[in-house]
């Protein structure tokens, strides 16, 4: 981007890109703050604040529900009765306490983020966008003989190691529902509008997506 701070708006898209290079990852940077920001906005507002460079990609990726470009084909493979089996096995949750959330609530993500806010942590190591990303991506590519069980035991060291509303959204992206309403296509006219202001280049990014999948 050409410059450190720049907003873009697009259709109602904006995009505020706040690099900082050397910054050190501060609470509010963490993985779920930036993904709410995200989700609770009306018009598609996407907020990066203080990214370093190599942080973009994985946001970019993670926003859409993925680890990896879309011409990669690794997927998650993790239902929400997965989940709640782990829950359920791994924690010290009643099968009545997850069923009940369950139905109040209508989203596993949220019912994980209300019991993982029960547990007695005061340190989240694992809620920085590289952190979190590089943990998705090897839960991803786990496969063959086993693996539900061995994806089970990485969801839930997750749920142990992140904030609630990391684990939340962490959910939501691993079961396929994040739900917030960005595409590729509203990214590109987000680039386009950084770039030179307007949607101009939205028939060379389209060209270039076309070619390369890939939005980092």
């Amino acid at each position: 981007m050409a410059s450190d701070s720049s907003t873009v708006r697009a259709s109602g898209f904006c995009c505020v890109f706040v690099r900082s290079v050397n910054a050190k990852v501060k609470p509010e940077n963490h993985f779920g703050a930036i993904i709410k920001q995200v989700f609770k906005t009306t018009k598609k507002t996407i907020v990066f604040k203080k990214l370093k460079d190599e942080e973009v990609q994985p946001v970019l990726s993670m926003i859409i529900g993925r680890v990896v470009p879309s011409y990669i084909p690794v997927e998650f493979n993790f239902s929400t009765k997965l989940i709640q089996k782990s829950l359920l096995s791994k924690g010290s949750f009643s099968a009545d306490v997850v069923q009940r959330l369950l139905a109040e609530k209508g989203d596993i993500g949220s019912v994980a983020e209300t019991l993982s806010s029960k547990l007695e942590v005061h340190d989240y190591p694992y809620t920085t966008i590289k952190k979190v990303h590089a943990e998705l991506y090897e839960l991803a590519v786990i496969g063959g003989k086993g693996s539900q069980e061995i994806k089970q035991n990485l969801y839930f060291d997750l749920f142990k190691k992140m904030d609630p509303l990391s684990i939340r959204y962490v959910t939501r992206i691993i079961t396929g529902k994040l739900r917030l309403g960005t595409s590729h296509k509203t990214i590109l006219d987000a680039i386009s509008w950084t770039v030179v202001g307007d949607k101009g280049l939205r028939s060379l990014l389209d060209r270039a997506y076309g070619v390369r999948s890939d939005l980092g």
